[in-house]
């Protein structure tokens, strides 16, 4: 699957690193490995090799700042190119479970123990010449982990997250980008994440979920508002020419022409978040051009302890308070136009434990247009729930499908077995 394909582990001589590094070569990846302890990497090498695996080998302290430098150098002058990043560092200090201030995140360093972020940057353009693939996997001490630590963040906050029966596509400069903690992975479940290694393009991995069984691909360029940039239209354009089922394409999205630009490219749908708060007119705009089927306002929320009439609107991720309450917005979006709401419970997003039924149900009844639940997905049962008493018309997940935890099939299965409607055969 990886032929031709160069990574670099950090980590790499024991444990969850040193099998990411089998499973690699054993895909075909030529694998540099990068530890302090020079026995355990030789080991780890000569395990390798056995399996047929070309692997090369560092000997370094990543916390040290020249060594991620270094690792980058002697991978490329190795392997001639570096297409997969796994960091397989952490945000924890010896077993202790480290928080992680705001601050940290918005400058870019969840992820500034043991040079991960250092090596991330310094791999970076490489990464996009090749349109490769980062995992980052987050240590926490062997707690329950929070949104943090599952909702993704490196450079920038960059995430990739995969989604739903709708399969949600986070990219940034064209390079995939996931976090996800060590408690959420076993070798046997890495397979969706070494396809989109393989695929090395979002594009491709969009038809990937279709054929999965997705019912609708919504492909989110997540940094690019947040970078002031427009989405990256080429990416959408590769994507749309070989899907069939609805494509929906978010972020940079600004004004009508923005819009436009997306809708040329074979966008069906766009969600559009920041910008409508700022400018609540240019949901109008877009609805009276492109139609309000084709217009979704996504709303990020949180309430706390409080009751649902009480949640208010949040942007930056969940950072930033705007003094809107959500349901207010909901219906504010729909009369000026929206077709549909993506309502993210950003007290849930990440936990996995199960999606904000009360919050969805209460702006489903405020709105008569369809809502999509999104935040808390952990297991079928919790998508039962939300179409059963969240009254949720779509509902949309993250890891639990992108690391082949459950099938997009087997919940179909499921939900089918509740009585809900589902499209089936996928």
């Amino acid at each position: 699957m990886l032929a031709g394909k160069s990574a670099i582990v950090t980590g790499g001589s024991r444990g969850i690193g040193r099998a990411i590094a089998l499973r690699l070569a054993r895909e075909g990846a030529q694998v540099m490995i990068a530890a302090r302890d020079k026995v355990a990497l030789a080991a780890a090498a000569d395990e390798i090799g056995k399996v047929g695996g070309r692997v090369k080998t560092l000997a370094a302290d990543l916390r040290e700042p020249e060594a991620p430098g270094t690792l980058v150098h002697a991978a490329l002058e190795a392997f001639g190119a570096i297409d997969i990043v796994v960091n397989n560092a952490g945000a924890t200090r010896r077993g202790e479970f480290l928080e992680l201030s705001d601050a940290d995140w918005s400058d870019g360093f969840a992820l500034k123990f043991f040079g991960a972020v250092r090596l991330v940057r310094a791999a970076w353009p490489h990464l996009k010449q090749r349109r490769g693939a980062v995992l980052n996997i987050i240590g926490t001490g062997g707690r329950t982990p929070g949104p943090l630590f599952t909702i993704g963040g490196s450079v920038n906050g960059a995430c990739l997250s995969f989604t739903k029966a709708l399969a949600d596509i986070g990219i940034r400069d064209g390079v995939q980008v996931n976090a996800i903690n060590p408690g959420y992975i076993r070798t046997d479940r890495l397979r969706a994440w070494l396809q989109a290694a393989a695929a090395g393009d979002p594009a491709e991995l969009a038809l990937l979920h279709a054929e999965a069984g997705a019912d609708e691909i919504v492909l989110l360029d997540i940094t690019a508002t947040s970078e002031g940039r427009k989405t990256l239209v080429d990416t959408v354009r590769r994507a749309a020419k070989h899907l069939f089922i609805p494509f929906t394409v978010g972020g940079g999205i600004r004004s009508l022409q923005d819009a436009g630009s997306i809708f040329d490219a074979g966008a069906d749908k766009i969600t559009i978040n920041s910008a409508a708060l700022a400018n609540p007119a240019l949901i109008e705009e877009i609805a009276s051009r492109f139609g309000s089927q084709a217009v979704i306002v996504a709303i990020d929320a949180k309430r706390g302890e409080a009751d649902a009439p009480e949640a208010e609107v949040f942007v930056a991720g969940g950072r930033k308070p705007t003094g809107r309450k959500t349901l207010e917005w909901a219906r504010e979006a729909e009369r000026r136009g929206a077709g549909e709401i993506l309502l993210t419970s950003m007290d849930r997003d990440g936990t996995k434990l199960g999606f904000d039924c009360e919050l969805t149900a209460a702006v489903a009844e405020t709105v008569s247009i369809p809502v999509i639940a999104s935040g808390g997905a952990g297991n079928a049962t919790h998508f039962v729930e939300v179409f059963q008493h969240g009254k949720a018309d779509a509902a949309l997940a993250a890891s639990i499908f992108h690391f082949g935890t459950h099938a997009v099939a087997e919940l179909k299965q499921t939900l089918l077995q509740a009585g809900i409607p589902m499209r089936w055969p996928c």
